[in-house]
This record gives C-alpha cells, structure tokens and sequence, in this order.
C-alpha cells in the first residue's frame, strides 16, 4: 500500500510537471507570435504616407520635392543624363497608345531623304510639350531632310519620323530633351534651344503624359496628387533644361514657340540659314504654311479656359520663368 501511495504521488508529479513545460513552450509560441504580428503592423505604418520611414525614403529619392513640401528653400537640382536613360526611353515608347495620333491627310511637300552629304550634327533640344515634335515636322516639310531623336518613339517613327533614334550627320536635327553639360553637349555641332512658356510646356506635358500625343488628361487628373507633384518637379526642371543649354559652346539658335505660331515663314527660313541649308522656294513656303498643323499637333481643348494652377504653384513657376528669360534676352542682345 505504501508503494501503491507514492507511485501515484510520482505519476501526479510527473503530470503536474509535463502539464507546466507544455504551457510554459505555449505561452513562449503565443509572445514570439504576438511580437512578430506587431512588428509586421509597425513596418506597415511606417511605410504609409507621411511616416517617419516613409519621409526619411522620399528625402533620399527626391530631397528636393521634400524640401518644397516642407516649405524650406529649393537648392537647384544638378542636371542629369546624357542621352536618353532608359527610363526616358521606355517613356517615349509608351506613346504607342490608342489616339496618340490623327489620321490626318496631309499634303507632302517634298519627299523626305536622309541627307546625300555629311551635315553638322544640330541638337534640337527642349523641355517635353514645347512644340519639339512640331519644329520637326516644319523642318522636314521645308528642307526635305529628316529628322532624328535620341530616342525611339515608335509611334512617331510609324507616322511621318521614320529617322527616330538615328543620331548622326545624316540627319538635319537631333531631338533631345536631355541636359547634363558637357556630357551632351559633347555630341553635338550645333543647337536650336526651342522655347515655350513653361505653363503651356507643362500643362501640354501633363496632356502627353495622360493622353497621348494628341490627347488631354481627364479633369480629375488636375485635382490629384498628380497634378501638383507633376508641376513641382517640371517648373525646376524645366527651368534646368535652358539654364544648361544656354552654356552650349557652339552655335546657338533661341526658337520661341510663340514667335514661331505667329510668324511661321520668317522663323522657318532662320532656322533654314542657321543651318546653312538652301534658300526655301516660296511654293515650298506656301505648301509648308497650308499644311502647318501636322498629325502631332495638339488642338486646342474645348476646356482652354480651365486653369489648373493654384496660386502657390504659379509663384513657383514664375521665378524659374523669370530667371530663364532673362538669360535668353542677354544671349539675344549678345548675337543681334
């Protein structure tokens, strides 16, 4: 009996005790599961918008959007690239897109060749929605000399630029919206800097980017986040794209998109002499002048009277645009 009695006081013992480790190990299992689920939802908060983790991120990829964001003073941003970075280029050939273009008829005024004889490699550069695409299009009409482009858009290349991405003196321009200094300028002879007015160059952008070539961005777009980081980023580097070229070591020509509209035939010849090209025939004036739109020529939106910049947004914008004009009045005065 007294063996019977304390066999059962060591099976209550051992169940007492493999009762205890068996809770203890479930108890460790439910804390490590608890800190694992609050770490994965503190690294989830701190990914949200506006986050310690997310802020420090933006300040990395972009200090000078953040900066602007926070209200403190913009340091210019150091230009970039050389020719197009693949991201541009991925860019260009989105365009290949429902709309991108119109089926427009279009009276040829010449047929269009590579040139027979070496011609100076001539950048066309300019800030994306300046019209670029369009002074290429009255370029080719005029000379009969097409035209290439850093870049490969494809559908440009399917419809009337067929030298797209061709950069060489078998082209009379070379379209590039690239900047960075020497490292551009090195592969170039000559420049045509084409300027627009950087509201209508970042709006027509804004419309590139969301519609096509041809197309506009929905209203909605106007009203987004979009929007506003869109014009952030584009009035600096719009403002970039001429403070750089301006430097170019070679010859130099300021084609104003606005000059250009209203005074097509004069503009056009300039460009011609600039480019050491023959005097244009006045028949081919006249067919260049009657067929000016082109395909990728904008038309004008039903909603022109919109104006999407807010009042913050335009005290941005007009510091670049009155620093970049003054530097095009001095060249102008300096080369008259």
């Amino acid at each position: 009996m007294v063996c019977t009695s304390r066999w059962r006081k060591r099976q209550l013992f051992c169940g007492l005790l493999i009762s205890f480790i068996l809770f203890y190990v479930f108890g460790i299992g439910l804390l490590i599961h608890k800190a694992a689920s609050t770490a994965r939802s503190s690294k989830s908060k701190d990914d949200s918008p506006g986050s310690v983790t997310s802020v420090a991120g933006t300040l990395r990829e972009n200090p000078q959007h953040l900066r602007y964001r926070l209200g403190m003073k913009a340091v210019p941003a150091p230009p970039v690239a050389v020719l197009a970075s693949p991201a541009r280029q991925d860019q260009e050939t989105k365009d290949v897109r429902m709309g991108a273009h119109r089926d427009v008829r279009l009276e040829q005024c010449t047929a269009l060749r590579y040139s027979p004889t070496p011609l100076p490699i001539t950048a066309l550069v300019s800030f994306p929605g300046s019209g670029n695409t369009w002074l290429r299009y009255l370029v080719q009409q005029a000379t009969g000399i097409l035209t290439g482009s850093v870049y490969k858009d494809l559908e440009l290349k399917r419809h009337g630029f067929p030298a797209e991405g061709c950069i060489n003196g078998s082209v009379v321009l070379v379209k590039t919206h690239e900047f960075g200094g020497n490292n551009s300028f090195k592969h170039f002879d000559k420049t045509i800097l084409m300027v627009r007015d950087p509201y209508d160059a970042i709006l027509a952008e804004f419309n590139r980017h969301y519609g096509g070539h041809n197309g506009f961005a929905a209203m909605a777009r106007y009203k987004s986040q979009a929007w506003r980081e869109f014009v952030e980023g584009k009035s600096q580097t719009w403002s970039n794209t001429f403070l750089d070229w301006l430097k170019f070591p070679g010859p130099l020509l300021i084609v104003q998109y606005e000059r250009l509209r209203d005074d097509l035939d004069n503009q056009v010849r300039r460009i011609a002499r600039f480019l050491n090209l023959p005097e244009i025939s006045q028949d081919r004036m006249d067919c260049v002048i009657r067929n000016s739109e082109g395909k990728f020529k904008r038309r004008r939106n039903l909603e022109d009277n919109f104006d999407p910049f807010s009042r913050q947004q335009r005290a941005v914008v007009n510091v670049y645009k009155k620093a970049v004009y003054m530097l095009i009045d001095q060249h102008e005065k300096q080369n008259r």
